[in-house]
């Protein structure tokens, strides 16, 4: 099978009106029409072993649409990296102007067969703050696994909307860690539908929210009407390094089978004066101890990019001690 990692630009005025009716229906609308249309399409042959580096550069002042299709026969064994990145970086006049930049949308669909493994990683970085809206649809048929790990280390208002279908003895594993600045607003709904039986779901988010940024985290497990002997677990952990941060947390678990396994938990607050303490008492800064930290409860996180693209796990921790840094450097200490 072939792999294309490349952009078509439809340009055709019936191309751009089907775009508009489908982005028409979802909650981040553009205001006009995206004047880039890319599709992308990744299959694996039953058994077949292989890793894909998919880099989507989002223009500043440029909107775009991206299709992924992700396909993994049965049996496959797969690891897909999707990055959002920006390569531009926007003039002194523009900084200040969140007007001066233009959202983007990722849709996606990932269908696995039978037995499929895949390893999935998805990275926002942008350096301005472009809006992104994120789309994903997984299905997961019989016994088929996947691992997806979904990071956002970037800046500007961010969307993310993940639905999983899992059938009999299928599992997903979903570990999200996500970083709110300045004056984002960050937006998260996940959902996991468990169909089949003895299928298992787990979700584990970890989140640092700072200066004035907002987040809503919605996790939902449901488990439908033949998935007894399934199992599924949610967990969010965010802490907040400022009194004017907002965060909204809701866990929500569905049942319409009696032999099931559900559990849900939110941690939200400061950081453990006590653990400061301790880490002061042993010669660290307050700066430093607050980074150590955070950066702790981020490595879960990491270690899952680490063992798929050990220099992206490297530089995403640079870019996350950068931010905190900042962070330690204009807060004041009573917030923290």
């Amino acid at each position: 099978m072939t792999f294309a990692n490349t952009g078509v630009n439809h340009t055709t005025k019936k191309g751009l009106e089907s775009v508009q009716e489908e982005m028409g229906k979802l909650s981040l609308s553009l205001p006009v029409l995206p004047t880039s249309f890319n599709e992308h399409l990744v299959t694996l042959a039953p058994g077949e072993v292989r890793k894909d580096t998919i880099s989507l550069s989002l223009p500043v002042h440029q909107q775009t649409l991206h299709d992924l299709f992700y396909f993994a026969g049965e049996g496959a064994r797969g690891t897909q990296v999707l990055r959002l990145i920006s390569e531009e970086k926007l003039s002194d006049s523009e900084s200040g102007s969140p007007a001066q930049v233009v959202p983007h949308r990722v849709r996606g669909r990932i269908k696995l067969e039978e037995g499929a493994l895949v390893k999935f990683v998805l990275v926002r970085t942008l350096s301005y703050p472009s809006p992104t809206e994120v789309d994903l649809e997984l299905d997961l048929e019989p016994k088929a696994q996947i691992d997806l790990c979904l990071l956002n280390l970037g800046v500007g208002d961010d969307q993310m909307h993940i639905r999983t279908n899992l059938e009999r003895e299928a599992e997903v594993r979903i570990k999200s860690l996500y970083l709110g600045v300045d004056s984002d607003h960050l937006d998260y709904n996940y959902e996991m539908n468990l169909y089949g039986q003895q299928s298992k779901a787990e979700l584990k988010a970890r989140g640092v929210l700072m200066d004035e940024a907002e987040k809503i985290f919605r996790d939902t497990i449901d488990f439908k009407s033949g998935s007894h002997g399934s199992v599924g677990d949610e967990e969010e952990l965010v802490t907040l390094l400022s009194p004017k941060a907002k965060n909204i947390s809701v866990p929500l678990l569905l049942c319409r089978e009696d032999d099931v396994q559900g559990n849900h938990a939110a941690s939200i607050g400061r950081l453990d004066d006590r653990l400061l303490f301790y880490l002061m008492s042993r010669g660290l800064p307050l700066g430093q101890a607050r980074e150590f930290l955070l950066m702790a409860q981020a490595q879960e996180v990491l270690d899952e990019v680490k063992a798929v693209d050990p220099d992206l796990e490297a530089a995403l921790k640079d870019l996350l001690r950068e931010r905190l840094h900042e962070a330690s450097a204009t807060s004041p200490a009573d917030a923290l």
